[in-house]
């Protein structure tokens, strides 16, 4: 076989051979993330790619990206398992990691991720100085069964999977397993700016294959090649020429990011200026007003609704984020507005909140704010809905009580007691959190339909398909009589005889195979036809593309009196009828059973 030749091609610069996948910007970004560290079997059997991070001073950043042998392509160490004589002296050992510079930087570059290997593991960290740097924390996530990815998040922020990473890799002969480290850009970005350095990728890969024809073309048939371009080195040998078999192995740089601003760090703690409607200086720490207000559209809660840690008081609007910050010493105004206390914003919130709030500030407005305070706001109507459901519920526990000899509570029949609500908040309850959620004028039909199913998660879910059903088993219904019923229906066969019982004197215990046959012979229109409406209208979410919609949408707004013309500026104020209109049905509720206990 002849020697290693030249290619006397010219290569334009990216060249790349076209039997194994490049390293490219598309193929080290996912999304907002970068890889800063991959190892990874890119091309089937017999291929290897490795991608590590260098920080590079940027007077050696030219000469580092030009040069194709002299830069390592890995994360060295001084261990591990150092070499110890029994006449060593303690102390002397001190774990490094750095990749290597040659005559570039006889030091070597400060790696951003580390790397070890033990026996076929190889192992990948981020660099914990860069941890340190933003405070982030870890958690487990598992993707798939026995494969968990370490995610590291801001919490401050909170900013969550600042880093990503799968740390470990197996080489089982002769591929290995993913790992990986990937960081969101902007932190890169601040850490590069930070630190005064470029980030630089530096990566190692090889692979066999049959070359297609423009890596055919380069390669002439050649048994062995050497070829570079400036960043790059690639080694060429031909395997087997009866197929035209090549393995590649192929060393180089390349630019990650070379850093112009600091996106996290600068302006952390700089309030900026910050002018709010109805003044025209920023406010300062220095310049606080003791007790004056600014305005905001709770569409800010938005940014915090739903959203883990965070805890929202809605009859407020106030806001924190565990022991980090708190928007608190606000109102509601209106319908869908929060007054704040500018000195209490500025000491209780972090300025990155602050700004938020910000951006989300109106005018102040010009009916009397006391008058304001004095209209129903979704806290409000949220608050009625659940007291209104908890008073149906425990009237409901004596009903069944009474019924069947034994007690029952408010918890039994519809999840919520009274002084769980008192102690830890009545909006607390898992289920009631998503029906305190700002409700925007111009809410679009797809949130209206999200809002119909949190109603009916909470209020139509909450009542007991088998405790109704033994109520009226117990009252006398054959089962088979009601076995198909779910618990709307059953809820509505009970609440038709109580309404009977009341119309004829007649005791619903003690007549109740006659006021079920007056029951059967004049069927009654439904008890709580909004409930049932309200039930149509989550079942309409999933059918958003039938020819029925519109038809099938009109008739169940019609149980609440509204018009569908209501939501020609956004459905938010229909979202307030229906809020008004279920609140009104369970008190109707309440007083058809309070009769019969």
């Amino acid at each position: 076989m002849s020697k290693k030749t030249k290619s006397k091609t010219e290569l334009p610069s990216g060249w790349w051979p076209d039997f194994i996948a490049p390293i490219t910007d598309a193929e080290l970004t996912d999304g907002d993330h970068i890889y800063i560290a991959q190892i990874d079997s890119p091309s089937g059997p017999e291929s290897y790619i490795q991608v590590f991070t260098a920080l590079v001073p940027p007077d050696l950043l030219d000469v580092v990206l030009s040069s194709s042998s002299k830069i390592g392509c890995e994360v060295d160490a001084n261990g591990p398992h150092p070499s110890v004589e029994a006449d060593d002296e303690p102390g002397g050992y001190k774990p490094r990691f750095w990749i290597h510079g040659g005559d570039i930087s006889p030091e070597g570059f400060e790696p951003l991720a580390l790397a070890w290997q033990s026996t076929n593991r190889h192992v990948l960290i981020v660099d914990p100085g860069f941890l340190m740097t933003y405070a982030l924390v870890p958690r487990s996530i598992q993707v798939s069964p026995g494969q968990n990815e370490i995610h590291w998040d801001d919490l401050e922020e909170p900013k969550h999977g600042v880093v990503i990473s799968q740390p470990l890799s197996v080489y089982d002969v002769p591929s290995a397993s993913p790992a990986w480290i990937r960081v969101r850009r902007e932190y890169l970005e601040d850490y590069a700016f930070l630190r005064g350095k470029a980030l630089v990728h530096v990566f190692y890969a090889h692979a066999e294959g049959i070359p297609g024809k423009e890596t055919a073309r380069v390669l002439a048939s050649t048994p062995s090649l050497t070829m570079s371009i400036p960043g790059t080195r690639f080694e060429f040998h031909k395997k087997d020429d009866s197929i035209g078999l090549y393995r590649v192995r192929i060393w180089g740089t390349r630019l990650l990011l070379r850093p112009t601003s600091s996106p996290i760090s600068a302006g952390r703690w700089d309030y900026g200026d910050l002018i709010w409607p109805g003044y025209v200086e920023p406010f300062t720490h220095n310049s606080l007003p003791m007790m004056d207000e600014v305005f905001v559209s709770d569409s800010v809660l938005a940014e915090y609704e739903g959203r883990e840690g965070f805890s929202i008081v809605p009859e407020h609007g106030s806001v924190s984020y565990g022991s980090q910050w708190a928007v608190s010493y606000l109102s509601r105004v209106g319908r869908d507005l929060l007054a704040l206390e500018v000195r209490k914003l500025y000491e209780g919130a972090r300025p990155s909140v602050v700004r938020i709030w910000h951006s989300y500030a109106v005018p102040k407005p010009k009916a009397s704010p006391s008058a304001l305070r004095q209209q129903d706001n979704v806290a409000t109507r949220a608050k009625k809905l659940v007291f209104a459901l908890l008073e149906f519920g425990e009237t409901l526990a004596v009903f069944q009580t009474r019924i069947m000899g034994r007690d029952f509570s408010s918890n039994d029949t519809i999840g919520l007691d009274r002084e769980g609500l008192r102690y830890g908040g009545w909006w607390k309850p898992t289920q009631a959190e998503p029906i305190t959620r700002h409700i925007p004028i111009s809410m679009v039909l797809d949130r209206f339909l999200d809002r119909c199913e949190a109603l009916d998660k909470f209020v139509n879910e909450s009542f007991q398909e088998a405790d109704l059903r033994r109520i009226l088993h117990t009252l006398g219904c054959p089962e088979g009589d009601i076995a198909d019923l779910r618990s709307l229906k059953l809820l509505d066969r009970l609440l038709r005889l109580c309404v009977l019982s009341n119309d004829t004197g007649l005791s619903i215990s003690a007549n109740y195979r006659e006021l079920e046959r007056r029951r059967s012979a004049q069927p009654l229109a439904t008890i709580i036809p909004r409930l049932f409406a309200l039930k149509e209208l989550r079942i309409l979410k999933a059918h958003r593309t039938e020819t029925s919609f519109d038809s099938r949408m009109r008739k169940a707004l019609e149980s609440y009196g509204l018009d569908r013309s209501l939501a020609a500026a956004g459905w938010g104020v229909v979202v307030d009828h229906i809020y008004d209109g279920l609140n009104e049905e369970l008190h109707n509720m309440h007083a058809i059973l309070i009769s019969h206990i």
